[in-house]
């Protein structure tokens, strides 16, 4: 990497200079070019014009010296190295101005992991940075402050990171937005009101280090647990300006006091944010975990709202919780806060030390789906054609030595279809053998025992839809072997493949009634409809599937199979339209515009005048997923069970609401909801 304090120092005392050829750059220019190239290149590229750069190089500015600083503390220049493991997609977010590297954290590891966090962080500071330059001189002139200068700005930015606290605990009268979808609104002040404001309060934070954070919100006993990732100390600057002394000072000796002192400060914004959901919310614990949420935990605790609001809020407020320039000082900010109760132990250098979280006990369960045997209320009972919660279960482990028995045999399918058949056979009658005497039992337990079936769902999604299939509320269900049902699926690839259709079809008609709300059925008879060539059934067959399809790839493979159905049977407008409703970023989008063309070819050109896609489709009988239907009992599934405590429940039907909305804030809802049951 380069390192340009060693090639050229930048001379910078602090005052401004006289330049003959000042650069005419704006700070947004300089941002965006770190996303208008390959992110390894683009900070290279500003190292190495940094390398170049004289004390007096007017053309090089105070600005993108002090981003060279800031990338090169950062060991940016090392990214290459990362980027050859996972693509790194540097986004500029509008809702913060801050950035956000998308990448794969598995493949890069946890070294490669930090370092990427290390120079987005860099990066979101310069932003803080360029905040601070225009509010200050009303320009956004790179050339308008010196390095020395920008170094003072950074400071009282990570200083101030709880300055917003009092704006974010005075929001529980505001209205939210994300209380009602699809006809169904959660309770003011219960568990969906306060998860979801929560999670748009943190996502609005304005902070230079990423958060990441899980919460659970307990509406019965007033109470906000938060888990937060703390940046750790080599992520903060090694060296600043010293105004007094008129030079550059080393300051590594003070990272851990420094990632301390903002810890301290962030613990305090994130309480303000949970304590702003609501005016009944009590009791905020808060604890911080370093690097990540699977980092070791550094620091737990536990406010009062009343002692919050008078003494750390206040501290935060007046500008206390601020502390003085160039001075971490974590003591004493730890002297400002006064908990309930508290682990936070602070080594002499200032390091945050290793801790036991604090328990927090709350009428919300951690409990596992399948281990939750409380009633469902009454009123979802008939809906989700479930009594208890644990019978909305259908994605716990089942037999895994079975699972790698029918792995095996798919592995060695090819070989001899036969045998294949002879062997997925067999796991059909066995596991059939078992759900057989699962249902049984179930039916006895039963109140109406004719009115329980056994049920697949090749997703969580699906579980909640079955009263689409079935409206009858008095309808319970049974889980059935998920090997079982593979076997079946496989089985009828392997008859069609053997040329019997008849037999595949019937298997197909079996598999649905076993999984009505799931698409692997469909799709199935829609390969086996299709192998006969008999396109107007495969029509039928896409057109009840899209009843209950709710996945964005879902919906796109079945558009896609019915575009070329429609296109076979002649309906050229209506195919048209379908091949519009495939996703252009789905695995199948280069063939579906082969075959759109071929559509197009076949017709002499497109329609005159267009064509109303969504009109055609609905004149044809097609239905557009999520249908209105599927919406509200999704809907209902998030926010009624989360409102009535069931999280493991609610986090799927959360999952799907949040990929409807495409909702960044109810997605993180979601992923609190799950974490909360997978601690």
């Amino acid at each position: 990497m380069f390192d340009f304090f060693k090639r050229k120092n930048s001379g910078d005392n602090g005052s401004p200079k006289k330049e003959a050829a000042q650069s005419d750059k704006t700070t947004q220019e300089v941002l965006r070019s770190f996303m208008d190239s390959l992110l390894p290149d683009a900070v290279d590229t500003l190292l190495f014009r940094a390398s170049m750069a004289g004390a007096d190089d007017g053309s090089f500015s105070g600005f993108e010296r002090y981003a060279a600083r800031l990338l090169t503390e950062a060991d940016g220049g090392r990214l290459r190295s990362v980027a050859v493991k996972s693509p790194l997609d540097l986004r500029w977010l509008n809702s913060t101005g801050m950035f956000w590297t998308n990448f794969n954290g598995q493949e890069v590891g946890e070294e490669g992991r930090r370092l990427v966090l290390r120079t987005e962080s860099a990066l979101s500071r310069l932003a803080l940075v360029a905040q601070k330059m225009e509010q200050e001189s009303g320009s956004r002139s790179v050339g308008s402050f010196t390095e020395a200068q920008l170094s003072a700005f950074d400071d009282e930015a990570l200083r101030s990171v709880a300055d917003a606290a009092g704006e974010f605990f005075n929001c529980s009268q505001e209205s939210n937005d994300l209380l009602s979808f699809h006809g169904v609104t959660g309770e003011r002040g219960g568990n969906w009101d306060l998860s979801t404001r929560f999670a748009k309060a943190a996502e609005s934070v304005v902070l230079p280090y990423r958060l990441e954070y899980r919460f659970i919100a307990d509406a019965q006993t007033s109470t906000i647990s938060v888990k937060i990732s703390l940046p750790c100390p080599e992520d903060f600057p090694h060296s600043r300006f010293d105004a007094a002394e008129g030079k550059w000072v080393d300051c590594t000796a003070e990272l851990p006091a420094q990632a301390a002192a903002y810890a301290l400060r962030l613990v305090v914004l994130v309480a303000a944010c949970a304590f702003g959901c609501s005016i009944g919310i009590s009791r905020v614990v808060v604890t911080g975990y370093d690097g990540s949420l699977e980092g070791t935990p550094l620091i737990s605790m536990d406010f009062a709202r009343m002692a919050f609001s008078l003494t750390a809020l206040e501290a935060a407020k007046d500008g206390r919780l601020k502390g003085r320039p160039g001075a971490p000082q974590p003591a004493q900010l730890l002297g400002l806060l006064h908990c309930s109760n508290q682990a936070v132990q602070l080594g002499e250098d200032g390091r945050l030390q290793p801790i036991e979280p604090l328990e927090v006990e709350l009428s919300v369960p951690a409990a596992p789906l399948t281990d939750d045997t409380r009633e469902l209320p009454e009123e979802l009972q008939g809906l989700f054609q479930a009594t208890r919660a644990c019978e909305l279960d259908v994605i716990s482990p089942q037999d895994q030595e079975l699972l790698a028995r029918y792995r095996a045999i798919m592995d060695e399918r090819d070989d001899s279809l036969l045998l294949a058949a002879a062997q997925l056979e067999e796991i059909v009658a066995q596991t059939k053998e078992a759900d057989d005497a699962r249902l049984a039992q179930a039916r006895e337990a039963s109140a109406a025992p004719d009115k329980v079936n056994l049920l697949y769902c090749e997703n969580v999604f699906c579980r909640f839809l079955t009263s689409l299939a079935n409206p009858d509320p008095a309808v319970r269900f049974c889980r059935m072997s998920d090997v079982g049902y593979g076997a079946r699926s496989a089985l009828v690839d392997v008859n069609r493949d053997m040329g019997d259709s008849e037999s595949a079809e019937s298997l197909c008609q079996e598999m649905l009634e076993l999984a009505p709300t799931s698409t692997s059925p469909y799709m199935d008879l829609i390969n086996t409809y299709a192998n006969q060539e008999n396109y107007e059934a495969v029509v039928e067959v896409c057109k009840k599937a899209l009843e209950f399809a709710v996945v964005r790839s879902d919906i796109s493979l079945l558009y896609y199979r019915l575009g070329y159905a429609f296109w076979r049977t002649g309906q050229y407008v209506p195919a048209l339209a379908a091949y519009d409703r495939v996703a252009k970023d789905s695995p199948f989008a280069s063939a579906m515009e082969d075959e759109r063309n071929g559509v197009l070819n076949d017709m002499g050109g497109a329609p005159d005048g267009g064509y109303d896609g969504p009109a055609a489709l609905r004149l044809a009988g097609v239905p557009l997923p999520p249908t209105d239907a599927a919406e509200h009992l999704v809907a209902m599934a998030a926010i009624t069970l989360c409102d009535k405590g069931f999280p493991a429940a609610a986090a799927p039907a959360a999952t799907a609401l949040g990929m409807f909305e495409r909702n960044d804030i109810l997605e993180a809802t979601a992923a609190s909801l799950k974490a909360w049951v997978a601690q």
